[in-house]
């Protein structure tokens, strides 16, 4: 189970990690993206889009949510993500993840350590612009 913590324990945590262990293979990378994204359909209020990482460390795999309902519901949809990335991708690891709030949603980042003491990271960037 992910535990979640403040921005800045988060980005502490993160430096310390990434500056100390290897990322995970770019095999085990498209393993997760795939099970991340069938959990991810599941929100039916948000179009997903993968996109590229541009080789961060901070972003190994890299999303883009936009709400397509009724603006002022953030709060769940963190929720939803939060429960995605601690009870259905991230179970079995060591994980921390944090909200980075914004005038216009949200950012949603966190990290996994595997077993093999091996990071992978995860950021989705929920945008609260539902269509009209």
């Amino acid at each position: 189970m992910s535990k979640l913590v403040a921005p800045n324990d988060f980005a502490a945590y993160l430096q310390k990690t990434t500056s100390v262990f290897s990322p995970v293979s770019a095999r085990t990378i498209e393993a997760w993206k795939s099970d991340l994204e069938v959990c991810l359909k599941r929100l039916h209020y948000m179009q997903i889009a993968r996109l590229a990482g541009g080789g961060q460390f901070d972003r190994m795999m890299n999303y883009r949510g936009n709400l397509t309902v009724t603006t002022g519901v953030l709060s769940a949809v963190k929720a939803d993500i939060e429960r995605i990335w601690s009870v259905d991708v991230a179970l079995g690891t060591e994980s921390q993840h944090t909200f980075f709030d914004s005038p216009s949603g949200f950012e949603f980042k966190s990290i996994a350590m595997n077993s093999s003491d091996e990071f992978l990271t995860l950021r989705i960037l929920v945008v609260d612009s539902p269509k009209e």
